[in-house]
């Protein structure tokens, strides 16, 4: 008997804290996900990417296409808007979010290749997190030059079609070399 008190207890515990759900015939189960939620991002490389939830719901990750992106890199703490979309065929609902807000960044220093597309410099990051070109304003204010294997902070995150910018903050030396 002392044991079931302990076990209500517990469950109206995880209750006050939104952690679990029980519905009308009793079943507990994991709440569902509301209008918003707060998670970490998984971007994938074609764009579009996955937060997982950092209360589980019951629906799990949420689906973010690439147009719900914002400036948010892959392993950000973000805020998201949920959406829901039926299912072809009755198949349920789908969800679907948009970052709203990026609440904790994960990193905002890369390494990667210095390079030069015409009039334009771009590193290349290294890594999954960043993959596509950072472009460098001022690659000469670190003596940088093509080739070079660099350290750079983002000052402007990407955005749609508009690539980061950085600033290179070290030179680590020509991209290859074995001590670099």
């Amino acid at each position: 008997d002392t044991h079931k008190a302990e076990f209500l207890a517990a469950v109206d515990g995880l209750l006050s804290k939104n952690k679990i759900a029980v519905d009308d015939k009793g079943l507990v189960r994991l709440p569902s996900v509301g209008k918003d939620l707060i998670g970490v991002l998984r971007k994938n490389q074609r764009g579009f990417g996955f937060v997982i939830p950092e209360t589980a719901v019951r629906e799990g990750d949420v689906f973010i296409p690439p147009d719900g992106m914002g400036d948010a890199l892959s392993g950000d703490t973000v805020r998201v808007e949920v959406g829901r979309k039926r299912k072809p065929h009755g198949g349920g609902e789908e969800l679907f979010g948009r970052v709203v807000q990026v609440i904790k960044r994960k990193r905002k220093v890369f390494t990667g290749e210095l390079s030069q597309r015409g009039p334009q410099w771009l590193v290349m990051p290294d890594g999954r997190e960043l993959t596509d070109p950072v472009v460098i304003r001022d690659p000469q204010a670190k003596n940088a030059k093509k080739g070079d294997k660099v350290v750079i902070e983002i000052t402007a995150y990407p955005e749609g079609n508009t690539l980061a910018e950085g600033v290179i903050v070290d030179v680590l030396g020509e991209a290859g070399t074995p001590s670099v």
